[in-house]
């Protein structure tokens, strides 16, 4: 029983579990594909959103002997053309954007309006 003028307080609730612990239950996302868990860490403030797209500059582009362009960013990244789509009509100083294709798969497109398939190696 309080003291003499002091109200009695209800007992606070707690879990023993916080309210993001099923965004990390291994259990809980086992078969769900990784896009799906991704925007569940987002929605819980786990993980920053993903984004779906970049622009930069084009500082570089070389030919290996591979054949497959390599692009050079402004912003520190290198991206390899995956096939021969053919010339992009694209030179140092152009803008580019990637954004994410179908099953991981990314496409790059110059300011020219053309574009290729990339893979990032760096």
């Amino acid at each position: 029983m309080p003291p003499p003028g002091v109200a009695a307080t209800p007992p606070v609730a707690t879990t023993s579990t916080p309210t993001n612990a099923v965004a990390l239950d291994p259990a809980a996302t086992f078969g769900l594909q990784q896009q799906t868990i991704a925007a569940r860490e987002a929605a819980a403030g786990l993980r920053k959103k993903d984004l779906q797209s970049i622009t930069a500059h084009i500082s570089r582009i070389s030919a290996p002997s591979s054949g497959r362009m390599v692009f050079d960013l402004d912003n520190h990244q290198v991206w390899q053309e995956t096939g021969a789509e053919g010339d992009l009509m694209a030179k140092p100083g152009d803008e580019v954007k990637i954004w994410r294709g179908m099953l991981g798969s990314y496409w790059l497109q110059a300011s020219t309006g053309r574009g290729c398939k990339v893979t990032r190696l760096e």
